[in-house]
């Protein structure tokens, strides 16, 4: 992609030599984790195993189909398996709106969210979408500091063993845990999400509610910008998510290039849907890289149209004010939308991106020509998932 960019456009980040396949690497990890005993001492057949996807795990379909090679090496039959997803993933398994419907009766009598058989690489396994609002498929953990319950899901808790699959993202510690609060309940994910109470305080709730359900081991995917494989990390938790953390902070910090004038910024990743918040992190990623004042071109896949508030944000431009209950991330991009133009290619109409105050990009061909009007600029890929070193200032 992007092979005919300009001499003048900077490439933000360097490519990594070719990795193993997928289902290699994972074998590799589940057999020699980091300082925990190998999977084939503490997984057998007959026990029931439930898998947890990180909502922001790349190729989740090869890591499925990858995991289940192993543990068919295990002579694990995968119908004693299922794996648990959030609302955000099930799309990317063909799994409907219609399926995860419940019925009025079913509601009414407790019934936990349905277990939804998908076709996986040739083979039928299990699903559960976890729907925090549920509270029949819930389990009771334990109380946090503050006395509030933490709850989990209940097949997780059920299982005889637990395994969860995430994806860290650099710089951000909150998220890289794959269970908790994703797997938890409503309520307390709304706490989260809304930055309640200390970082010490999630994090420890956090920990509270792995060490209860007894999750002392994980498995951690790494990706490069790009969505390619950098490395598969498996064992004691700590120590998977330091080793792959470290890893993924290498691998998406990028130094602050200055003097480019102009930025085309992609969100790429394969087997994922692409959000507006996607869009919002790529567009601050953008413009932190460079101190250049020319426009950003955003090169996404998304395909609805924007929610409230990003519109509200976008809208800006044309106001005076911006709205104090937008989220600070929002207000950052209602500010860089106001100082410079930004393009966007996704899969909306002309009309549609221009109702928002955005450049329309219709191709590949289109955005070269752009940026060549223009004497230097970066291109940073996979934007939203970067952290991006700025250099820092002294005050006089």
């Amino acid at each position: 992609m992007f092979e005919n960019l300009s001499a003048d456009i900077v490439r933000a980040q360097h490519r990594k030599a070719e990795c193993d396949a997928l289902e290699s690497l994972l074998k590799s990890a589940l057999e020699n984790p980091l300082f925990y005993p190998a999977a084939n001492q503490w997984m057998f057949p007959g026990d029931s195993l439930a898998i947890v996807l990180q909502s922001n795990l790349v190729q989740a379909s090869k890591v499925v189909e990858s995991f289940l090679a192993f543990i068919g090496e295990l002579k694990i039959d995968s119908d004693d398996v299922v794996f648990v997803i959030s609302s955000q993933m099930a799309d990317q398994f063909g799994i409907t709106d219609q399926q995860l419907e419940q019925s009025e009766s079913e509601v009414a009598n407790g019934m936990p969210p349905a277990q939804i058989r998908v076709d996986v690489g040739g083979q039928e396994v299990s699903f559960q979408v976890h729907d925090p609002a549920n509270t029949h498929g819930l389990a009771y953990l334990a109380a946090n500091e503050a006395g509030d319950p933490v709850h989990i899901n209940r097949l997780l808790a059920d299982a005889d063993v637990v395994v969860p699959i995430g994806c860290p993202t650099a710089g951000d510690q909150q998220r890289h845990d794959c269970l908790y609060p994703d797997f938890g309940s409503a309520e307390r994910l709304k706490q989260f999400k809304s930055g309640s109470g200390s970082i010490a305080q999630r994090e420890q709730e956090i920990e509270l509610a792995n060490d209860n359900l007894g999750t002392f081991f994980s498995v951690e995917i790494v990706t490069e910008p790009g969505g390619q494989i950098a490395g598969v990390f498996a064992g004691a938790r700590r120590d998977v998510f330091e080793q792959s953390k470290q890893l993924a902070d290498q691998l998406w910090t990028v130094k602050f290039i200055p003097d480019r004038q102009t930025v085309l910024a992609t969100i790429e990743e394969p087997s994922r849907g692409q959000t507006w918040d996607d869009f919002t992190d790529a567009v601050i990623s953008a413009a932190h890289i460079s101190n250049g004042s020319g426009p950003i071109a955003i090169w996404t896949a998304i395909d609805q149209p924007a929610d409230r508030n990003t519109r509200k944000a976008l809208m800006a431009q044309f106001d005076d004010s911006v709205s104090t209950k937008l989220s600070v991330r929002q207000r950052s991009l209602a500010s860089i939308v106001s100082e410079r133009p930004i393009f966007l290619k996704s899969e909306l109409s002309q009309s549609q991106t221009e109702e928002l105050g955005l450049g329309y990009i219709e191709s590949e061909s289109a955005v070269e020509s752009m940026l060549a009007k223009y004497d230097s600029g970066v291109l940073l890929r996979d934007a939203h998932r970067c952290r991006i070193d700025q250099p820092q200032t002294t005050s006089k």
